[in-house]
């Protein structure tokens, strides 16, 4: 969901902010399946972004400061995309 980019980003900052909010090696101890879930692919492309310092709330932060559906439409869609993509 798409909310304020402000705040949403204020959101991803806090949450760099915190304790160990730029170590990997809690989210690994803490998650044994971390890579496993910190990872997509398609056919034979990967995009492994595990061995940075993203959890969950750091994901759905970043994911709030978007808006996914909006890229959707413009990119399978007829409209042009924003050059802000």
């Amino acid at each position: 969901m798409h909310t304020n980019i402000h705040t949403a980003l204020a959101r991803v900052s806090a949450l760099a902010a915190r304790p160990d909010g730029r170590r990997i090696t809690p989210l690994y101890a803490t998650d044994p399946n971390h890579a496993t879930r910190f990872s997509a692919s398609l056919d034979d492309l990967m995009l492994e972004y595990a061995k940075s310092s993203i959890d969950d709330a750091a994901r759905d932060a970043l994911f709030a400061a978007t808006d996914l559906d909006g890229f959707r439409r413009h990119t399978f869609g007829s409209e042009v995309v924003p050059a802000r993509w």
